[in-house]
């Protein structure tokens, strides 16, 4: 349609001026959320405000309850080292190359690698091991308990810690993996794995004393090593605040899960069933009728005894 066919149409719809620079909107006009800048919809009032800093909030906790807090990097040796942490779920290795800055190789007996940087101790034929790694100047992560603690204890550690040290002859830093603060108790298992930890770094343990000890027997052996292993278990113990309980994770986790099933076997003493309830009133209802049955046999002896006693 022209122009001039518009003007002659009366059932043309009118349209609105284009608004002049400078000049500020009729009071129908309304400015769309798109239209404002980041900063005008700050200042502006209302749920745009509210929304936005309730999203700051929320992500910025988000990134503090992820994050990994590290204390103690400073006390990390340049060199050769071997960390000894305590075990707490199945990332903790992925924490401690996220505190540190330098390469991590997980060292464990096991052959499986499921890792790319796991190293095997005593099976060299698997690739790289441990000693080849401390020799060249790395850092071998070592979990003395095995396998992550049940309870959130300090347990037993295995002697290959001890083993490796004075082979390689390098010193053990104790690491200690504090777990987030626990929240409420439906979430505490998800609060205590999830949410980051701190990594605190100790001060290392040198066992020079022990590098040139003579291998006398094996019995001698296990017990220097053992001496050694506690000494680096009470030392993350320590770090990390947490009870140190002299039984292997494997073993706490039986003793818990007894735990459960004679709390369990208390709950359904306490809760008889249906059953049991069905025959306790049985039995009450035929403790009764004994009674009565006794009760009407003293009340006929009497009173045959009275009869006796009138004629």
């Amino acid at each position: 349609m022209t122009d001039e066919n518009r003007y002659d149409d009366p059932m043309a719809p009118d349209e609105d001026p284009a608004p002049v620079p400078g000049e500020e909107a009729g009071p129908g006009s309304q400015i769309t959320p798109d239209e404002l800048t980041r900063v005008e919809q700050l200042d502006a009032p209302g749920r745009v405000r509210a929304a936005w800093g309730w999203t700051r909030r929320a992500a910025r906790t988000t990134q503090q309850a992820l994050s990994v807090h590290a204390e103690g990097l400073e006390r990390l040796p340049d060199g050769a080292a071997i960390l000894a942490a305590n075990h707490v779920w199945a990332g903790d290795f992925t924490r401690l190359c996220a505190a540190l800055d330098r390469p991590l190789h997980l060292a464990t007996a096991s052959a499986n690698r499921l890792l790319r940087r796991r190293v095997p101790i005593d099976d060299p034929a698997q690739g790289d091991d441990a000693a080849r790694v401390l020799a060249d100047g790395g850092l071998v992560v070592v979990f003395p308990e095995g396998a992550p603690s049940p309870d959130g204890d300090i347990h037993r550690g295995g002697t290959d810690v001890a083993w490796l040290a004075l082979t390689a002859k390098v010193p053990v830093v104790p690491v200690g993996i504090v777990p987030a603060a626990a929240g409420p108790r439906l979430l505490e298992p998800l609060t205590r794995r999830a949410f980051g930890p701190t990594v605190v770094v100790g001060e290392p343990l040198d066992f020079s004393r022990f590098w040139e000890t003579p291998a006398l027997s094996y019995a001698l052996d296990g017990v220097l090593l053992r001496g050694a292993t506690d000494e680096i278990m009470g030392a993350i113990a320590a770090l990390t605040g947490l009870p140190y309980v002299d039984t292997t994770p494997a073993r706490a986790a039986e003793l818990a899960a007894a735990a459960r099933r004679q709390n369990a076997w208390a709950r359904a003493r306490a809760y008889p069933t249906l059953s049991q309830l069905r025959r306790a009133e049985a039995e009450r209802r035929e403790m009764l009728r004994e009674r009565d049955e006794q009760d009407l046999a003293r009340a006929a002896a009497e009173a045959q005894a009275r009869a006796r006693g009138g004629h």
